[in-house]
């Protein structure tokens, strides 16, 4: 016999059942630390540490846009299929990385606000922004399975080779036009 116990009363029991509810219990256990950490968004692992930059903004601060420059094939940041994830306002901002710099960027929608994240990696010296944006590498995080992810943060990764632009774009999904949001951004220099 085994003792198990947990937030509750102490049970005894057989080795097996023991074993699987120590199992379950430390399963439960991970992926609540990991979500207090909120390590992982939407598929991306963001790094285990504060943010090196973070601001607030609100959807109210952007516009709507054409998206055709973004379902084109010199960007290809998303198929024109999702563009309903980026019909609401888009709040643009950029930055110049060093060579070989890369970061990690998170948007966090207030309960209930549907967001969608990209990142746009183009020449230091383009000054361009979308929608006149022709030639960039793309990464974007978005619902790709339910279409509707409120409240549920997004995450890339942008990898650097040399000096280089990023614009930071977040967009709401299905014509949402207002709401705040947290960008954390971590950078990772060359090791």
């Amino acid at each position: 016999m085994f003792t198990v116990s947990h937030r509750g009363p102490t049970l005894r029991t057989s080795s097996a059942v023991a074993a699987t509810a120590c199992l379950a219990t430390l399963l439960v256990s991970a992926s609540i630390v990991g979500a207090a950490r909120t390590a992982r968004h939407n598929g991306k692992t963001m790094p285990d540490r504060p943010p090196d930059r973070s601001w607030e903004a609100r959807l109210e601060d952007g516009a709507t846009m054409a998206l055709g420059w973004a379902t084109g094939t010199n960007v290809g940041c998303w198929p024109a299929t999702e563009n309903h994830n980026f019909t609401g306002h888009h709040v643009i901002t950029s930055d110049t990385y060093g060579p070989d710099m890369s970061l990690f960027v998170r948007v966090t929608p207030e309960a209930g606000l549907d967001l969608s994240l990209y990142t746009l990696r183009i020449a230091p010296d383009d000054k361009h922004r979308p929608p006149e944006i022709y030639k960039a590498s793309c990464q974007a995080s978005y619902d790709r399975k339910e279409d509707n992810n409120p409240g549920v943060s997004e995450g890339v990764q942008v990898r650097g080779t040399h000096t280089y632009r990023v614009i930071v774009g977040i967009a709401g999904a299905g014509s949402v036009k207002s709401g705040g949001y947290r960008v954390d951004i971590w950078d990772e220099s060359p090791k």
